[in-house]
């Protein structure tokens, strides 16, 4: 009965379906962290913002206020200043270890692409590189790109009534949906590539068979002239052997015989005919 009456007057309550789950952070981040790594530079920065609220429980108003000077990013601890906060007071905010690693790579970034890291130079800039302001005019908002899947939202945007804070776990729906379709499409693209991979390659097969089979045909050809030369001198050298016994050949005849006969012998592709045959099959490439 208390939660239709606070529901009745409007009151936004913190519910555990207003919380992300482990699953719904970790798809979060994998998607900023894929834009991060892009290299774009807004990317960059709304990883950080993201980072930032999901580790600090910040206001957005509070997040856009946040100077340098409010960064304690000491080794292994840190903390966020928050100067004026709810009701204007201001409060120390304790960050985790890894998140205050997170904004010192974030501020090395920012000085490494010209952005000050002064005192008093604002932690997150618009893209007119001012301090960023919750207005309709430069509203802060999330934008996945890389797809455009027919029915799925893919940027979500501050209004003045409505925190982007308050969005998360409908951004991280949206985002896990996105994901989805995006793996769905590099699955197909994979598909295609490999069906269009194996085509080529059966075509290399082909060209390689095709190949083989000319070559095999130059060297039957070859081979066949070899043993029609080998047999041409063997019947040469039988007839000279009938027409100079062996009691009138001189030792100059008598080496210069063997020698002709070992040649032929060598020659001969029918001396090993294992030698002749060859593969049908085309040769691996290297």
């Amino acid at each position: 009965m208390k939660i239709v009456q606070a529901m009745s007057r409007g009151t936004w309550l913190v519910t555990p379906d207003k919380f992300l789950g482990a699953q719904q952070v970790h798809a979060l981040r994998r998607t900023l962290e894929a834009g991060r790594r892009g290299g774009d530079r807004y990317a960059v920065r709304n990883a950080a913002i993201v980072e930032t609220l999901l580790g600090t429980g910040l206001r957005v108003s509070e997040l856009c206020g946040l100077v340098i000077a409010d960064l304690f990013l000491d080794r292994g601890s840190g903390n966020v200043l928050v100067r004026r906060g709810k009701g204007g007071k201001s409060r120390l905010v304790a960050i985790s270890a890894g998140l205050a690693t997170y904004l010192v790579g974030f501020v090395t970034w920012k000085a490494s692409v010209g952005e000050s890291t002064s005192p008093t130079s604002p932690v997150f800039l618009s893209e007119r590189r001012h301090r960023m302001h919750r207005s309709a005019v430069h509203r802060l908002a999330l934008e996945a790109t890389g797809t455009r899947v027919e029915g799925l939202r893919r940027r979500w945007s501050e209004g003045p009534k409505q925190r982007l804070e308050d969005l998360l776990g409908e951004i991280v729906v949206g985002l896990e949906a996105i994901a989805g379709a995006l793996a769905e499409e590099r699955r197909r693209h994979e598909e295609e590539r490999r069906a269009e991979q194996q085509r080529r390659d059966e075509q290399e097969l082909e060209r390689r068979r095709t190949a083989k089979r000319q070559a095999l045909a130059e060297h039957l050809v070859e081979t066949a002239q070899r043993w029609r030369e080998a047999a041409t001198v063997r019947d040469f050298l039988s007839a000279m052997s009938e027409q100079v016994p062996v009691g009138r050949r001189s030792p100059e005849f008598a080496r210069w015989f063997g020698w002709a006969n070992e040649y032929v012998e060598q020659h001969d592709p029918l001396g090993e005919p294992d030698r002749v045959v060859r593969s049908l099959e085309p040769d691996r490439p290297a």
